[in-house]
């Protein structure tokens, strides 16, 4: 059989004449088969493979927000100890000085009376 002829529907069955078939009706196991059908099987069968992935990412997507949550709970609590580290040390430095030289260095809202 040559090449192109490969790719052409079978003709029609015995006993049925080509007036009869319907362009684009392929004969297959003895039955008539509009290839639409086949497509629309085909596509059924994509968007199950399409469900089943959104379901798996979907998933990855949950774990992957727990885990960034996770990770920001712990940089909040890393940067409260730092704060409360801060906090302390200025304590500690500024105690003997007059309070209208803390604002220089200690943190808040810089005023022009902080000079």
């Amino acid at each position: 059989m040559p090449a192109t002829e490969k790719h052409l529907p079978p003709l029609p069955r015995e006993g049925e004449s080509a007036r009869k078939a319907k362009p684009g009706t392929v004969i297959c196991s003895g039955q008539r088969m509009d290839p639409r059908n086949t497509q629309i099987t085909h596509l059924e069968g994509q968007i199950k493979t399409l469900q089943k992935r959104i379901v798996m990412l979907e998933a990855l997507n949950s774990k992957y927000c727990q885990r960034l949550e996770g990770q920001e709970r712990h940089t909040a609590k890393v940067f409260g100890a730092i704060r409360s580290a801060i906090e302390a040390f200025q304590e500690e430095e500024f105690k003997g000085l007059p309070s209208e030289l803390h604002g220089d260095i200690a943190p808040g809202s810089f005023d022009d009376d902080d000079w």
